[in-house]
């Protein structure tokens, strides 16, 4: 997936840490977006670096149960109750019952462009 920085929606993302966007089907055909198991979250960090993870809480494995970000840095799965750090870009858990973490795509800046992939 390729995302322009300097078009809305995706600028709000650019030169900003704590903010997200969140794909749950693909923006054009399957094809060229890919959206993962339960769609993808793409956070800027708290260290001004992208990360994307799978929305899916890897504690449920259901696509349909997704983790929603939080103003901390966050996601939470609503369902289990288990909290993810993401604010750094490692996606661990650290509350509740899950012991695994969430799932990583790799992301990389070039220029005015983010590319996620897997």
């Amino acid at each position: 997936m390729r995302l322009d920085l300097t078009t809305a929606p995706y600028s709000n993302l650019k030169y900003a840490s704590n903010q997200y966007l969140i794909f749950e089907k693909p923006r054009y055909n399957e094809l060229s977006d890919r959206v993962g198991f339960g769609g993808i979250l793409l956070y800027a960090g708290f260290d001004e670096n992208y990360y994307a993870f799978d929305l899916a809480c890897p504690y449920e494995a259901d696509s349909s149960v997704k983790i929603k970000p939080n103003e901390l840095g966050q996601a939470v799965c609503e369902t289990c109750g288990s909290v993810y750090d993401i604010s750094y870009g490692i996606g661990n858990p650290v509350e509740g019952p899950s012991k695994e973490a969430l799932k990583r795509y790799k992301t990389s800046l070039q220029g005015d462009y983010i590319y996620i992939s897997k």
